[in-house]
């Protein structure tokens, strides 16, 4: 079968789990879904946070590929540091990324070079992820995605487990199997699959492909894809989301502690052959408003300058 580079698989494999998460992870009880609401609101105030974060894809038990990663989030302007591990086989590659003094920098465990580009640099007000803008969130966007949040919630709210723990905080659970699994997640999943079979095509394509040395060095992905390399299942008949496990610990201060999600996909290929492909992502939070972000004193190192705009323009070309 026709190997299929880490970066196609792991983005499939993120994207079956956030799509599902930011989809169903509120879908639960009243009490539940409230709570979950609640914690998700408190937790986007922290002015930083430190944690882990991990995503799995297996086929019939075996691991595919693995991404793993500590980050640190600093308040405000003080910027943001990871390490980062991704695996396929027998090969394990990693990174370490820093954004400081509006820049981001990226140095891969196999080179001393650091590669540097100009982050947020643009002008105009700075929007970040949850459609806030500097000073202070943005009220309508907010009350936006929490009515399609709701709306998202239907009828499932009865599946869900609202726990209290001994130190004051709580557990919500949902666990769907089989039948219980909405049409929309089936179709979601069975989408993704497909895509992930059919193989990298426009941006998924390895980045090296056709491009020196030098324009290669543009291309973020083309740092990680080299030698990561892993068979993906194509799935052909039968596809449906089989299960999804997502639980939530909430601490005594109403944050987020730890999130983790599953999902099994099962189908069969066109020889007929049944897969069992499981997506698992978990994620630790901590040091909310104590995280001073880790930074790099890039004198006397070998720096690489990546024209922001010009790897932009390549990547958007191709897609």
């Amino acid at each position: 079968m026709k190997k299929k580079w880490i970066a196609m698989g792991t983005g499939v494999g993120i994207g079956a789990v956030m799509l599902t998460v930011s989809a169903m992870s509120a879908m639960a009880g009243t009490s539940g879904y409230e709570a979950w609401k609640s914690a998700l609101k408190q937790t986007r105030t922290a002015q930083s946070v430190a944690g882990t974060a991990a995503v799995t894809v297996s086929d019939n038990g075996s691991e595919l590929f693995g991404a793993s990663a500590a980050f640190k989030k600093g308040a405000g302007d003080s910027g943001a540091s990871a390490t980062v591990t991704l695996s396929a086989g027998a090969v394990t590659k990693g990174a370490n990324l820093y954004l400081q003094d509006g820049k981001a920098i990226v140095k891969t465990s196999d080179s001393d070079v650091y590669r540097v580009a100009e982050h947020g640099g643009g002008k105009g007000p700075k929007w970040r992820h949850d459609g806030a803008r500097e000073g202070g969130p943005d009220p309508e966007f907010a009350e936006g995605a929490e009515r399609v949040l709701d709306a998202l919630v239907g009828s499932l709210k009865d599946h869900v487990t609202l726990q209290s723990e001994a130190d004051g905080g709580k557990r919500v659970s949902l666990h769907l199997t089989g039948s219980q699994v909405p049409v929309a997640v089936n179709a979601i999943g069975s989408l993704l699959v497909r895509g992930a079979s059919d193989g990298p095509h426009g941006g998924w394509k390895h980045g090296v492909e056709g491009k020196g040395e030098g324009e290669a060095a543009e291309d973020f992905h083309a740092l990680f894809a080299s030698g990561l390399e892993h068979d993906w299942p194509k799935l052909t008949k039968d596809i449906r989301v089989d299960d999804i496990r997502l639980d939530a610990t909430i601490d005594a201060a109403n944050y987020f502690d730890r999130k983790s999600a599953e999902i099994r996909i099962v189908g069969k290929d066109d020889a007929g052959a049944e897969h069992s492909v499981v997506v698992r992502a978990d994620i630790d939070l901590s040091g909310v408003n104590a995280t001073t972000p880790d930074s790099v004193d890039l004198t006397g190192k070998q720096v690489e300058k990546i024209e922001h705009d010009a790897g932009w323009r390549d990547r958007g070309g191709r897609r």
